[in-house]
């Protein structure tokens, strides 16, 4: 993995891994056992054995990578139409490690409300995604506040997405998009965003919609 910030790679590779536990240690504890394999070759491969906290660790990333995956997937229309209709996108995409059962993504759900899958990558779902990745993180920060390192990656994440989170700011569009919806409107930023950010929030709207005007007036 050459680019460390590629968590739906990251996920679908943990994924299979996971799914193939047992054939995988088969596979290792065979060769492990040869008699044919050179003593250079077995000291690299006890390097790469997987014991159960190695397992065990694997498990606690596939289950907070996974809002990344799926979300991600949700947010662009096209997957979410595919889905909807029953196609299917992988040769395990009803083979989410621990879901048993479930197809990918399940019923799709716009971060609106709605059940359109056709607005799941809509402009108005943007920011409510990210607020929902965000406090996913928030939740894995509080639960892994021991966990020095797993806590150390979760406060880079968090950080990575709110640094991306914060470049919406730069255009208008995803605040607007946002507050025009009906079923968004303010009301979703009032619940959501700390006082400060909602006193920006509403300044950079007022500002837009007076740039709208006088461009429309133009």
């Amino acid at each position: 993995m050459s680019n460390a910030t590629r968590w739906n790679s990251w996920f679908l590779m943990v994924n299979d891994l996971l799914n193939l536990r047992e054939p995988v240690d088969l596979y290792v504890n065979m060769c492990r056992s040869s008699k044919n394999m050179d003593k250079k070759d077995k000291k690299r491969l006890e390097d790469c054995v997987l014991q159960d906290e190695d397992w065990e660790e694997l498990i606690q990333i596939h289950a907070i990578l996974y809002d990344f995956w799926e979300l991600t997937l949700r947010i662009q229309g096209n997957i979410a139409r595919k889905v909807k209709s029953g196609a299917k996108l992988y040769d395990m995409d009803d083979k989410i490690y621990d879901k048993p059962g479930k197809d990918l993504l399940g019923a799709t759900t716009s971060q609106a409300g709605t059940s359109n899958a056709s607005e799941d990558g809509a402009l108005f779902n943007v920011l409510p995604a990210y607020e929902h990745i965000l406090t996913k993180l928030e939740e894995a920060k509080a639960k892994y506040i021991e966990d020095t390192r797993f806590g150390t990656c979760i406060n880079l994440a968090w950080l990575k997405m709110n640094n991306y989170y914060k470049k919406t700011e730069t255009s208008k569009a995803y605040l607007v998009a946002a507050v025009l919806d009906p079923r968004v409107k303010l009301k979703y930023f009032e619940r959501n965003w700390a006082p400060e950010w909602l006193t920006n929030a509403r300044e950079n709207l007022d500002a837009h919609t007076e740039l709208l005007i006088q461009n429309f007036r133009c």
